[in-house]
């Protein structure tokens, strides 16, 4: 079985602190290059060998560029900031405070019983139209959603809310 890769960016104007974050020595690459006017970017950036995971970040970079990163940042920060706000409006309490868009929330009511937000996580996932995870905050276990996707909209974000309005309904109907 394979394992997949993820990856990610870490961009710092601090030289020192890639230096420290990614330097690697090995017998096969080249030896440092301190006496040359470029920096080495096997020791100051991520992985290059084989398996090279930053390729993806490096082609969606090359191909969208800054201000594509910053779009997609921009939109799933407005996602995230819309879903808090229609959580809310349908009776959700909001527990963790992040500018992110991961949102983790509750039902006060139905959180007394200790089933539910496992309960809910479950039953979204069965359903195949999103998924949704549960998040301890101080010792009260959440449902905690994240926009991942680019491509998530309003249109999204509203459905979500909707289903996890209707599998609350069903909760408490086959409580009482």
């Amino acid at each position: 079985m394979s394992v997949p890769m993820g990856t990610s960016i870490f961009l710092t104007s601090q030289k020192e602190i890639l230096a420290k974050t990614f330097r690697v020595t090995t017998e096969y690459m080249p030896k440092e290059a301190n006496a040359l006017e470029i920096v080495d970017p096997f020791t100051h950036s991520i992985q290059w060998s084989r398996r090279f995971a930053g390729l993806k970040l490096y082609l969606s970079l090359l191909i969208f560029g800054w201000e594509g990163y910053e779009e997609v940042i921009d939109h799933q920060l407005k996602m995230g900031q819309l879903l808090r706000e229609l959580l809310l409006e349908n009776g959700w309490e909001i527990v963790n405070n992040s500018a992110l868009p991961v949102i983790c929330f509750t039902d006060k009511e139905c959180a007394k019983d200790p089933q539910f937000i496992k309960w809910m996580c479950s039953r979204v996932i069965e359903s195949g139209e999103a998924w949704l995870s549960s998040y301890p905050i101080k010792g009260s276990d959440t449902i905690r959603a994240c926009i991942t996707n680019y491509a998530s909209g309003e249109e999204n974000i509203s459905k979500l809310v909707e289903l996890i309005g209707q599998k609350r309904k069903e909760f408490i109907l086959q409580r009482y």
